[in-house]
């Protein structure tokens, strides 16, 4: 048996989506269940965030897929010069998290975070199972959506404190005294990224000229 798709509407209240639309699907136990969620990270440069829910109820009830869509505007996505590194990262944390998957639509260029169940025969899929994979989604979402956004805007997931903190390291291992203070000023997260990539490489010429310019 599979589960129906009324007793997954049932479910939207508890998991704290109370404001959804319905759209049954061609079978009795197929549809879609749409809302959004808006929340606060603990990030002060990028602080609010509203996400689109999809619970996609699949081949006659026996498989549901939770996405999470619409978490970046797609004119940021398109116009980044750093999908390649938004991928790296994607990457990373899909291997360091139990649950969701982190993707970039290659059709669309969406960027999402979905998980899936294989219900098959067994018509016991809970709430509590539903509520779990959709709180992780949330937990992952606010932890992870300031660094989407600021990969996509300097090609690094640090921000601008924690950029200048590693390359001032690296200016002190490398015994390169002179370009600290130089460092001061820079405010501008995606040239500290460029530098801190410099430094990696052991390019303090090219920093120097880097900072001259600002």
């Amino acid at each position: 048996m599979a589960i129906k798709f009324e007793t997954l509407k049932s479910y939207m209240p508890d998991i704290g989506l109370k404001n959804f639309d319905s759209q049954p699907g061609k079978s009795e136990n197929d549809g879609d269940l749409i809302a959004g969620f808006s929340a606060e990270t603990s990030d002060d440069e990028y602080k609010k965030l509203s996400v689109g829910v999809i619970l996609s109820l699949q081949e006659n009830g026996e498989f549901l897929q939770i996405r999470f869509a619409r978490i970046i505007e797609k004119k940021i996505i398109q116009e980044s010069l750093y999908r390649a590194e938004l991928m790296r990262y994607f990457l990373q944390i899909n291997y360091e998290r139990k649950i969701g998957r982190w993707c970039l639509d290659p059709d669309d260029g969406d960027v999402y975070i979905d998980w899936a169940i294989a219900i098959e025969d067994n018509d016991k899929l809970t709430l509590n199972q539903v509520k779990r994979i959709t709180n992780s989604l949330i937990s992952s979402t606010r932890e992870t959506w300031p660094s989407i956004n600021r990969i996509l805007k300097t090609g690094s997931e640090l921000n601008t404190e924690t950029l200048k903190k590693d390359i001032l390291l690296m200016l002190m291992d490398a015994k390169q005294f002179d370009i600290m203070p130089m460092l001061g000023n820079t405010n501008n997260a995606e040239i500290l990224a460029k530098i801190k990539i410099l430094a990696t490489q052991g390019n303090f010429i090219k920093i120097k000229e880097a900072l001259n310019e600002i």
